[in-house]
């Protein structure tokens, strides 16, 4: 029986049980009434076969779309289980990062307190390096004087072996050139000063005058004069300038008219020395001996003095 039926007659029912009270007059029109009433009320309930066919199609529909739902839920679910999940990972990550952070900063505190202290040092060490460097300053200056010193007592010295060897060469000029010529003997400059004076100029004379040693003997080789000159260069080490300088002079010698060789002597010899001594013609007396003797007697020669 369909619900609506069902309905509709226990409402008439109802209604019937109330009319039993009513006049007997009444109850007639009032039975029409009802039913009047019940056809209507069975005319509006009446439902269809087709439109409940269509309301269970979609009552099916609606069931499947929720089962759909349901299971969207069920991933929408997990998937929020899963988001929950991340999230207090995350949450836990994030708490160890904060810790890390803690500990960062921390050991930035740390290091910044370090690099303050390397800073004080730092500028401790600057000042201690400045100080230093003036000191270092004081110290080249002090060196500086020091070799300035040690240089002028090397030439004082030097000067000093030098003045001291010229004495030798002219105090024993036998020990030295008696090889060369015989009675050989130191002459002072200004015993031929007057004849000198007949034959040079006043810038020749000066450069003579300096000549360190004149020595004069009879030679010893044949160099076709009875009497021979020597004039003498004397230095510690004898270079290039010290064998000019003796060549130099012999020649002025000969210009004047004495016969003379020139000598450059000393205890060392430089390389240069040596070659100005072959192309000049001039002696080297080094320890004793004398080289290009033979070459220096024929300036002599060839003057024909």
């Amino acid at each position: 029986m369909p619900l609506a039926a069902w309905l509709i007659g226990d409402v008439v029912m109802s209604y019937a049980s109330a009319i039993s009270k009513f006049p007997e007059e009444l109850r007639l029109p009032m039975l029409e009434l009802i039913e009047s009433v019940e056809e209507h009320m069975r005319a509006q309930l009446a439902v269809r076969r087709e439109d409940f066919d269509a309301l269970r199609e979609s009552v099916l529909e609606l069931t499947e779309a929720q089962k759909y739902s349901e299971k969207r839920l069920d991933r929408l679910e997990m998937t929020v289980q899963e988001l929950v999940e991340a999230q207090k990972r995350t949450e836990a990550r994030v708490e160890e990062l904060v810790e890390a952070q803690k500990h960062t900063e921390e050991r930035v505190g740390r290091l910044e307190v370090v690099v303050q202290e390397l800073v004080e040092a730092q500028k401790r060490t600057e000042v201690r390096v400045e100080e230093l460097a003036e000191a270092q300053k004081r110290t080249e200056a002090q060196m500086q004087e020091l070799i300035e010193v040690t240089k002028r007592h090397d030439r004082q010295i030097a000067d000093m072996r030098g003045i001291l060897l010229e004495n030798q060469y002219r105090d024993k000029p036998y020990a030295f050139f008696g090889r060369v010529v015989r009675r050989a003997r130191a002459v002072p400059l200004r015993d031929i000063e007057e004849a000198l004076e007949q034959k040079l100029s006043d810038d020749e004379l000066d450069d003579l005058r300096v000549v360190d040693v004149l020595i004069k003997g009879r030679p010893r080789h044949e160099v076709g004069v009875p009497e021979l000159w020597l004039a003498v260069e004397v230095s510690t080490t004898v270079d290039r300038n010290d064998v000019l300088r003796a060549a130099r002079r012999a020649a002025l010698m000969r210009k004047a008219g004495f016969p003379t060789i020139a000598v450059a002597a000393g205890r060392e010899i430089t390389q240069g020395g040596n070659e100005a001594a072959q192309s000049e013609a001039v002696a080297l007396a080094h320890n004793g001996f004398i080289k290009y003797l033979d070459r220096a007697l024929e300036k002599v020669s060839q003057n024909g003095s």
